[in-house]
């Protein structure tokens, strides 16, 4: 039997005004998807569990590949380490952190108008500069997106949000907390100060793009490892991921990677690549793990018409051949999900259950329902352990 898992980052959403009261999933054309969810089983399973594990790429990803985040915790800074390559000595501690635009006390752009890699190297270079005194070190990953590791920082008492979470509110109320806040409090302080008047912020002003005038980090754990997914369930397991965060998971998982060219972890993926990835692997491979990071980009431009554009496009060039690739397979299963729901009117993550699919072998239809939120929710397959949802699948 092969097996494959589909996550779509971000995928699930809230109803939006900008699309008549329906979410981006309800109004995509999406008749793959919606054929998986009509032969399968659709329902909810619960990424957010209690206030420790909050509704999170890291912690959602963790769920559906049968790990709890109360027991596992590493978080997504050590994933992005690990994709990265970024060697972690013992005690460290480390942060994914963005590049935003802070608009009076307000963190108005979370990507900081997805400015360049190479705008984002001549920042980190200056911040490290600035900062490695103080015992931060700086690792760029692509666009916005970057490292920040503390060194002998692992036992430091801190609590952080991530940048999604801050939207609207004064950004001094979510400084990170805790006994050893006030040195981060200094990261964030100093950064602003270095960035404000940045000759790269200046540019960015001229032509009318959104400056890169704070960071934001969160996500902070030190290394910690996962059981050997392979060893837990007889399942030799590729991933196919653009995004640092999964490939970090999926190492640390004990997966092979494939190196797939175009596949970006962002909003511009080679979709056809990561098809033929998935064609390539299944003669030698039981379980492949297919992540694409595209519909919670559109998310956090807050841009729901794009979103919905992006679902058409995964349901096109992706699951359109997965779905040729199942049919011509003796025995095979398909799992869809969306690692965590991500309303794009607001860019913030919320803490309801997030919708899920599985058809193939052995599975039987009970409502021939499409693949989107509301139809999820009414479903009597509510599962609230991703440990339990894989098992299923699995089984």
């Amino acid at each position: 039997m092969k097996f494959i898992q589909l996550v779509l980052a971000g995928a699930a959403d809230a109803p939006c005004k900008a699309l008549d009261g329906k979410t981006p999933l309800e109004v995509a054309r999406t008749p793959h998807l919606d054929r998986w969810a009509r032969s399968g089983r659709l329902g909810t399973l619960a990424v957010a569990g209690n206030d420790d594990v909050a509704a999170a790429s890291d912690t959602g990803l963790l769920q559906l590949l049968g790990y709890d985040p109360d027991t596992h915790r590493a978080r997504r800074g050590v994933f992005e380490a690990m994709a990265a390559g970024v060697a972690l000595e013992p005690g460290d501690l480390v942060l994914r952190a963005n590049f935003v635009t802070l608009d009076g006390e307000v963190i108005a752009d979370a990507t900081a108008g997805r400015l360049s890699d190479g705008e984002a190297r001549v920042l980190l270079a200056d911040l490290a500069r600035e900062l490695e005194p103080e015992g931060f070190r700086f690792h760029a990953l692509s666009r916005y997106r970057f490292l920040v590791v503390v060194k002998n920082g692992a036992m430091l008492d801190v609590d952080t949000a991530p940048p999604y979470a801050t939207t609207g509110e004064p950004v001094r109320s979510m400084y990170p907390e805790g006994k050893d806040a006030h040195r981060f409090a200094v990261l964030l302080d100093r950064s602003r100060r270095l960035l404000a008047e940045h000759e790269v912020n200046r540019v960015r002003v001229d032509l009318g793009e959104n400056p890169a005038n704070f960071l934001w980090a969160w996500g902070q754990g030190a290394d910690a490892a996962l059981p050997d997914f392979a060893t837990l369930h007889g399942k030799k397991g590729l991933a196919v991921a653009g995004s640092a965060l999964a490939r970090g998971v999926a190492q640390k998982a004990g997966f092979t990677v494939a190196d797939v060219p175009g596949a970006s972890g962002d909003l511009e993926t080679d979709l056809t690549a990561k098809a033929q990835a998935v064609r390539a692997a299944l003669p030698e491979h039981d379980f492949i793990f297919v992540h694409v990071q595209a519909p919670n980009e559109a998310t956090h431009l807050r841009d729901p018409r794009r979103k919905v554009a992006v679902l058409e496009e995964i349901d096109a060039k992706l699951v359109r051949p997965l779905t040729d690739m199942v049919a011509a397979l003796p025995q095979a299963r398909v799992m869809v999900a969306s690692d965590h729901v991500s309303p794009s009117e607001t860019d913030r993550a919320s803490p309801q259950p997030t919708p899920f699919v599985i058809t193939g072998t052995d599975i039987a239809a009970v409502r021939e329902w499409p693949f989107d939120e509301a139809h999820a929710a009414k479903s009597d397959l509510k599962v609230d352990r991703g440990a339990a949802l894989l098992e299923f699948f699995l089984r």
